[in-house]
């Protein structure tokens, strides 16, 4: 694996929004290895820790560890929308955009620079200007499920409602001004739970795409002329996990691919039986490597990216780090606040090798109000980060 590339951090930030279900649901059956448990991190935080009240739902996205931006919206009535940007690493926010959610509840917004990002809530808008200004952009047919690789080369999928879930593949070049449907469909047999939707549907600016499927192999697609074409490749397949052909309950195989930053694949597959194995490929699927799924309680969708090789998985209070792109896992501190028996941790979601944020909930005597925690050391320590005020 010498040949693979490390790049920098902002390489990571051309992992693709997509923003058909806003969270990517996958499922990691194995557990490789189960490490002594490790030393707690010190949470350092002020005394009553700043929260989003559990009226509004909020997201963030970072692109260094000073500039961030967060989206919020109300869960209630006719919910509005509040656009956040921090530039002293969420001492403070300021408002920048104001307007109403047409899907209900829910958004996600991702910036690629200081002046390019896209905000969805029901409706996808761009800015230009770091905020300063938005624009909508109509999407083929209406439809949500997209993904943009970087400002300006996006993909969108729109699904017939026929018997056959016809599905069409359209991109863009100029930040979604103008879509222009490419010839051939997404694969056959690429779902997502039965909805003739791609599974983990990815892109690079390129032009290079993967999506998973459910079919009856073990199998993904890739792309390098961005959608003309689609090539299947067939994962391999461990011995000990091979079904029997006469067992019972076996619904055939899942599979997902997460992109790395610049070069190379996470490619997972779930047979019927939950049992589930990981691959790594950097040339293009040509050959595959096994590797073990993250130490539990982490998962696939737990995963962050410094680098093609340097990831972070963390659940809960759990956080491990891999330098050899997944082959083996460190274990590097575990979350214990005093504050831990009211909140849950979410996956941290780095920006750097050393900084990262995450997202933390209430499920108790708070009534699932949320807050942000930073670390600036590579997850040893943690802080209890201001966060924007809707309403």
């Amino acid at each position: 694996m010498s040949g693979e590339p490390v790049l920098d951090a902002r390489a990571r930030r051309a992992i693709p929004l997509i923003a058909a279900a806003l969270t990517v649901i996958v499922v990691a059956g194995l557990i490789y290895l189960r490490p002594a448990a490790p030393a707690s991190a010190v949470v350092k935080g002020p005394p009553t820790v700043p929260i989003v009240p559990a009226l509004y739902s909020v997201s963030y996205d970072f692109i260094s560890p000073s500039v961030g931006w967060a989206v919020a919206v109300e869960r209630q009535g006719s919910p509005r929308v509040w656009v956040y940007q921090t530039t002293d690493g969420a001492r403070t926010w300021q408002g920048r955009f104001t307007g109403h959610d047409a899907m209900g509840g829910s958004a996600t917004i991702h910036f690629f620079d200081r002046d390019h990002g896209l905000l969805y809530a029901g409706v996808l808008y761009r800015t230009n200007d770091g905020g300063a200004h938005w624009s909508v952009i109509s999407l083929p047919e209406g439809t949500p499920n997209f993904v943009f690789a970087s400002a300006t080369r996006g993909w969108a999928v729109v699904s017939e409602f026929d018997q056959q879930a016809t599905t069409h593949l359209y991109s863009t070049v100029d930040g979604g001004l103008f879509w222009h449907r490419v010839d051939s469909s997404p694969p056959p047999g690429a779902a997502l739970w039965g909805r003739a939707l791609p599974m983990t549907l990815g892109f690079r600016s390129d032009g290079e795409g993967w999506t998973g499927t459910e079919e009856s192999s073990p199998t993904v697609y890739s792309t390098r002329d961005g959608g003309g074409s689609w090539r299947a490749i067939a994962l391999p397949m461990p011995a000990q996990l091979a079904p029997s052909p006469n067992g019972k309950g076996f619904l055939g195989y899942n599979t997902s691919v997460v992109l790395l930053p610049g070069n190379g694949v996470v490619a997972q597959a779930q047979d019927g039986f939950g049992k589930a194995w990981m691959f790594t490929s950097f040339d293009r699927g040509q050959s595959w490597r096994s590797i073990p799924p993250p130490p539990s309680p982490a998962e696939l969708s737990d995963l962050s990216f410094v680098d093609s090789r340097h990831w972070w998985a963390s659940r809960w209070d759990n956080l491990f780090k891999t330098s050899d792109a997944g082959q083996t896992w460190t274990p590097v501190a575990t979350v214990t606040p005093d504050i831990s028996g009211d909140w849950t941790f979410g996956p941290a979601q780095v920006i750097d090798a050393k900084h990262a944020w995450l997202v933390m909930s209430s499920v108790n005597r708070r009534n699932a109000a949320t807050g942000l925690m930073m670390t600036s050391d590579g997850g040893l320590n943690w802080t209890a980060a201001n966060v924007p005020k809707p309403g």
